[in-house]
């Protein structure tokens, strides 16, 4: 059974089907100030622990100081916790002196000394513009893939990517999961939305699933058109004539245990089939608005 992470709001795992999967690699992308901080910190904080922290890790998109102080006006970040299960460090100085190289060499000292069972490192996207070519990004994407599935129990790699194109770039083809978070416009409107681009080995809800940043945190609103209803739906006894003898005729040969059931609003159009009852008679399975069972007698 796969391991799940919980996101701090019950209704982003239930459109996970329990939450992202653990030991994973998960790619969080979006514009600018769409959430991405705040959504990695909701996980770090939610699943951190002493023996195996979450290590949040900035490059060269926002200073660490700037983090930490506006992450204080979130609900969920514990301050007591910085420095015991939560860890921010910078990698921007390392990037900077030795590249993609000095990065490896750098998680690797993190993950002996830490063994997190959170990883995050914001903005991921960053880091392709040091790799001279493409294929070096792809070696370096390669090895570090290999270096924190060994040792950590999951990533976040947070990018400003345009999930347009998302699909083209290589961090996407490494990646467990994709979430994409953005914005929806319709007219003078803008409504946040998240969506599951992937999620490897896991069933989601599909689709655009409105969220709301607050003191709070992201908190989604799955589309309701994907609420699961378990309600059974019983068919009553009655039976009633549908007055078409084809139809009549193919329903006495093909009948099963259950019957066929009609919506009373199907008895209402009977005059589609030109069939015409007699006047004054009244429509009892409209008048009664019950479900019936299809009489092919």
């Amino acid at each position: 059974m796969i391991d799940r992470l919980k996101s701090g709001c019950d209704r982003l795992d239930m459109v996970l089907d329990g939450g992202l999967p653990g030991n994973a690699i998960h790619l969080i992308a979006g514009p600018p100030g769409s959430g991405k901080t705040i959504l990695a910190e909701q996980y770090a904080f939610a699943n951190a622990t002493v023996e195996q922290p979450a290590v949040y890790l900035s490059t060269v998109s926002e200073p660490l100081d700037k983090l930490v102080r506006f992450g204080q006006i979130l609900e969920f970040f514990d301050l007591a916790s910085i420095g015991r299960r939560v860890f921010y460090e910078s990698l921007g100085e390392d990037l900077e002196e030795g590249g993609l190289q000095r990065i490896l060499e750098r998680l690797r000292v993190l993950l002996r000394e830490r063994h997190p069972g959170i990883l995050i490192i914001d903005s991921f996207k960053a880091l392709a513009v040091y790799a001279p070519t493409r294929r070096d990004f792809r070696s370096f994407l390669f090895e570090l893939a290999a270096d924190t599935s060994a040792v950590t129990g999951s990533s976040f790699w947070l990018g400003e990517y345009d999930l347009d194109t998302i699909s083209g770039e290589p961090e996407a083809a490494v990646a467990d999961s994709i979430l994409g978070l953005g914005l929806r416009r319709s007219g003078e409107r803008a409504s946040r939305v998240l969506e599951v681009v992937k999620l490897r080995g896991s069933n989601y809800l599909p689709g655009q699933h409105s969220y709301r940043i607050s003191a709070a945190g992201l908190s989604v609103f799955p589309r309701l058109a994907d609420t699961v209803d378990a309600s059974s739906y019983d068919l009553g006894a009655e039976r009633v004539s549908t007055g078409i003898d084809a139809l009549r005729r193919s329903l006495r040969h093909r009948k099963d245990a259950h019957g066929t059931a009609l919506h009373r609003r199907a008895c209402c159009r009977r005059r589609a089939w030109n069939h015409r009852k007699p006047p004054g008679k009244p429509d009892t399975a409209h008048a009664r608005g019950k479900s019936v069972r299809l009489d092919a007698r």
